[in-house]
């Protein structure tokens, strides 16, 4: 067996690990979270990942996939170029999503949703500052160290979610889960990878890369609208309790699902 596919395997093998780890804290933990908290504290959350869920597809816009897309031939240069692209986009929607909590809250008619909002929100940023290094690590085929990373902040959020909540943070046990899973995982990101962004930035990396990214930005922008609809069209019409209960039972099934297959 080549060296090539015995690194694939163990990739897979990885890969499959952290996936499953992660479904397993987070189908035990949640059930834990979800008796102390009340369907609202989720409806909260659910209102706004139509808007977090669309933000995210449009700081990437498919050019992680035309990095891996793209082999060996990727340069320094195009990594530093989507670098920074990723950061000033997620620093631009984050000034968007920050303007228009107001608007967003009265959409909903919830006044709660304008400072978490702007708290959540950070989460664009923090994501946009990891992605190449993600990127890197499914280009070697090394899901053990990202399976490692995904694990070590999916619990360390998980317990801190669990312990807001039985404290009585609400809502804000979820927002800190969010920020913390993110924010943790990124700077292990940085920590063990040796890459680090060079001071350039290439119009002509960008168009070549764009030309292909493009394509998976608007699929991509078509996925999250469908699975995010839902929640935006409860959240108008019914009570924040409702959207609680369907985002819920939403995420059991995404959850019961992965640990069935």
């Amino acid at each position: 067996m080549s060296e090539l596919k015995q690194k694939a395997i163990k990739g897979i093998v990885w890969d499959f690990f952290g996936k499953g780890g992660t479904q397993v804290i987070q189908f035990i933990i949640g059930i834990l979270i979800a008796r102390v908290l009340l369907p609202e504290d989720y409806g909260l959350i659910g209102m706004l990942m139509i808007f977090l869920a669309i933000s995210q597809t449009f700081i990437n816009a498919g050019f992680s996939s035309a990095l891996v897309q793209k082999g060996k031939s990727v340069t320094q240069k195009d990594y530093s170029t989507i670098f920074y692209f990723n950061l000033i986009v997620g620093l631009i929607l984050y000034s968007v999503l920050f303007y228009f909590a107001p608007h967003i809250a009265n959409f909903y008619n919830e006044p709660r949703l304008i400072l978490l909002t702007r708290v959540i929100g950070i989460n664009l940023i923090i994501m946009s500052l990891g992605m190449i290094q993600n990127t890197i690590y499914i280009k070697k085929i090394n899901f053990k160290t990202t399976a490692k990373i995904t694990l070590i902040a999916i619990l360390f959020s998980s317990l801190l979610g669990f312990y807001m909540a039985i404290k009585g943070y609400g809502v804000w046990s979820l927002a800190a889960m969010i920020l913390s899973e993110n924010l943790l995982r990124t700077i292990l990101l940085w920590y063990y990878s040796s890459w680090k962004p060079s001071l350039v930035f290439s119009m002509k990396s960008f168009k070549d890369l764009f030309l292909f990214g493009s394509n998976l930005l608007v699929a991509g922008l078509f996925n999250r609208l469908g699975n995010n609809i839902y929640s935006m069209v409860i959240g108008k019409y019914y009570s924040t309790i409702d959207v609680g209960y369907f985002s819920q039972a939403k995420k059991i099934q995404e959850r019961t699902s992965v640990l069935v297959t």
